[in-house]
C-alpha cells in the first residue's frame, strides 16, 4: 500500500458534533459518516487505495484524549499518507502532553476553530460557558510547536467582530495560517441547520473589509465563491476542499481555473443566484455548466 500515489485529499470524521455544541461549525458540518472503532481502518485502507494522500481527521475531545485520534494517526503513517491534519475546536489539546503525543504518532498541521478572542463573546456563541479556556490554551500551545491553522467560520454571530479576531490571531500567532471557512449547511436529523449562517454575499462583504489592510501572506478563504469577493482576495479562496469535490465550471467564465463555489448542501437549499459575473463577458449562471 505504501508504494501507491500520494494524491488528492479526504476527510474522516471521529466525532458527530463539536464538544463545544455550537451549530454549522467546521467541526459539525464536515461531510460523511462518523468513523466507528471497526470500519476505521478499513476506510483509511480505502482512502489509499484511491490514491489520497492528504488526510482530515475531525475529532473531538474525547477522540483526541481516548486515543481515537492516535489510532487513526499511527495506522495513518503505516499506509503512507503524506499529511494528516487535525480539526478541532481544541480543549483537549491544551492538556500537557497531548499535543506532543499526537505528534508523534504522525500528526502534521493543526487546525483550531476560533469563533471568537474574548471569554465572553466565546461564551456568547457557544453553548459550554468557560470553554475559551480550552481553547486559548490549545491556541497557545500549537502555535508554539508550529504547524498552526486557525479556522473562523464565518457565522452571523461571528461576522460583527471578524476584524477583531484577525487582528488577534496575527498578534498572537503571526506565523499561523488563517483560514476565514463559511461553513456548509449542517445536516441533523431535523433537517439543514440554516439559523447561524448569514447570505453568502453578506459573508463576503464581511471577509473582504476584515481583511481590507491586513497582510495577505498566510490567509484563506473556504466555502465562499471566487466571483463573490474582491480581485486582491482571488489568489487566496481555496478552490476545493476535503468536505466536497470542486463544481462543473461555468461557461464562459474568466475564473475557470480558479474557482470556488458554496458547498452543494448551501446551492440546494439557496440556489446559485449569489453567484454573480466578474466581468461583462464572465458568467457565473452555475445552472448553465459546461
Amino acid at each position: 500500500v505504501q508504494s501507491l500515489p500520494t494524491t488528492g485529499a479526504a476527510t474522516i470524521r471521529l466525532t458527530a458534533t463539536c464538544d463545544l455544541g455550537c451549530p454549522a461549525c467546521p467541526v459539525t458540518d464536515a461531510e460523511g459518516p462518523v468513523a466507528t472503532q471497526g470500519d476505521l481502518d478499513a476506510r483509511l485502507v480505502e482512502a489509499r487505495e484511491d490514491g489520497v494522500g492528504e488526510l482530515l481527521l475531525v475529532a473531538g475531545d474525547e477522540a483526541i484524549s481516548g486515543g481515537a485520534v492516535a489510532h487513526a494517526l499511527r495506522r495513518a503513517r503505516d499506509l503512507g499518507f503524506q499529511s494528516v491534519t487535525l480539526r478541532t475546536h481544541g480543549g483537549a489539546l491544551a492538556r500537557t502532553g497531548a499535543l506532543s503525543g499526537l505528534r508523534a504518532a504522525g500528526l502534521g498541521d493543526v487546525e483550531l476553530v476560533l469563533p471568537a478572542v474574548s471569554p465572553r463573546t466565546h461564551d456568547a456563541l457557544c453553548p459550554t460557558p468557560g470553554a475559551m479556556a480550552g481553547v486559548g490554551g490549545a491556541l497557545q500551545a500549537v502555535a508554539s510547536a508550529g504547524g498552526l491553522r486557525v479556522v473562523v467560520p464565518l457565522l452571523r454571530g461571528v461576522l460583527p467582530r471578524l476584524r477583531k479576531v484577525v487582528d488577534k490571531v496575527a498578534d498572537l500567532a503571526p506565523d499561523s495560517t488563517l483560514v476565514l471557512r463559511y461553513p456548509s449547511l449542517a445536516l441533523t436529523p431535523d433537517g439543514l441547520v440554516t439559523d447561524p449562517l448569514v447570505p453568502m454575499e453578506a459573508a463576503s462583504a464581511s471577509v473582504a473589509q476584515a481583511l481590507a489592510s491586513v497582510a495577505m501572506g498566510r490567509v484563506e478563504v473556504e466555502g465562499l465563491s471566487t466571483c463573490a469577493l474582491p480581485t486582491v482576495l482571488h489568489p487566496h479562496v481555496a478552490t476545493h476542499t476535503p468536505a466536497h469535490a470542486p463544481p462543473p465550471p461555468c461557461r464562459s467564465c474568466a475564473l475557470l481555473a480558479g474557482c470556488a463555489t458554496p458547498s452543494p448542501r448551501y446551492q440546494a437549499a439557496r440556489g446559485t443566484g449569489d453567484l454573480a459575473p466578474i466581468s461583462p463577458q464572465a458568467s457565473c449562471d452555475r445552472s448553465s455548466v459546461a
